[in-house]
């Protein structure tokens, strides 16, 4: 499939882009990228990037290096057994523990995958499944909703029915 990539634009000056983009990823990399977190995820000071792969059933991390350079071989997380359809990511500390963890909204799968940092670029090969209640994830964000200093999931769900109406779903963190 042509496409399957990240494309970045470059800003040189306000209003102004690089003409010729980078390009993270193809066809042999990733499948179906539907939706891109930035976020510092190795603890280097520089913004990473994870793609949800909606056709792959998995997320795609590219670690940067240096200042617009990205590590060539990017980490895979997950497979169609832990990931159905991801159709959004977001990067938060969902554990307390200072670093960044991921989590996925799975359109096909009717839930949310939590995926934990161990270590600087490293990340649990179990991760947390969590129900959605049956409805469709098409986003997901994390933020503290309540003011307790953790953070909390806010899924945006779709409804397959032509006449229901979606709703949200909030998990609130807790210590």
């Amino acid at each position: 499939m042509l496409g399957d990539n990240l494309t970045i634009f470059f800003q040189l000056s306000p209003g102004c882009f690089e003409k010729t983009p980078l390009t993270l990823g193809g066809d042999m990399v990733m499948q179906g990228p539907f939706s891109v977190a930035a976020a510092d995820l190795d603890g280097d000071g520089d913004l990473d990037l994870v793609s949800a792969n909606r056709d792959g059933d998995d997320l795609t991390v590219f670690f940067q290096l240096s200042a617009g350079s990205f590590a060539l071989d990017p980490v895979r997380l997950g497979d169609s057994a832990t990931l159905e359809g991801p159709c959004s990511v977001a990067a938060a500390d969902l554990d307390g523990d200072g670093d960044q963890d991921l989590v996925s909204a799975n359109e096909l799968g009717r839930d949310l995958t939590a995926f934990f940092q161990l270590s600087p670029g490293s990340f649990e090969t179990a991760p947390l499944r969590l129900g959605s209640g049956g409805a469709f994830p098409a986003s997901v964000l994390a933020t503290d909703l309540d003011g307790d200093g953790d953070q909390d999931l806010i899924l945006g769900n779709q409804v397959n029915v032509p006449v229901a109406r979606g709703n949200l779903t909030v998990f609130f963190g807790g210590r």
